[in-house]
C-alpha cells in the first residue's frame, strides 16, 4: 500500500485522549488515525454504483413509462440523484 504523509490539527483533548486510547492499546497514534479514517470513508463511501453504457436504458421495470412520477418519486432524491 502507497503512503502519503499529510498532518492534520486536532483538538488538545482530542489529542490527549487519542495517545492514551493508542498507548492503552499498544498502537501508534499514526495507525489509530488511519483506521479511524479508513472506517469513516467506508461507511460514508456512497452506495451509488455506476451503471455500464448498455444498462442505461434498459430498467427491467416494463410499465416504467407508464408510472415514471411514481418510480421517480421512490428512487429519485434531489440532493443526491439516483439510487441504484
Amino acid at each position: 500500500m502507497d503512503m502519503k504523509r499529510t498532518s492534520w490539527e486536532f483538538d488538545e483533548t482530542v489529542l490527549a485522549e487519542l495517545r492514551r486510547l493508542a498507548q492503552q492499546e499498544g498502537q501508534t497514534v499514526s495507525h489509530m488515525v488511519r483506521e479511524a479514517v479508513a472506517e469513516y470513508v467506508t461507511a460514508h463511501r456512497s452506495a451509488r454504483t455506476a451503471l455500464p453504457f448498455k444498462a442505461l436504458g434498459a430498467s427491467g421495470v416494463g410499465d416504467l413509462s407508464e408510472r415514471v412520477d411514481d418510480y421517480l418519486a421512490a428512487h429519485a432524491d434531489r440532493a443526491e440523484g439516483w439510487s441504484v
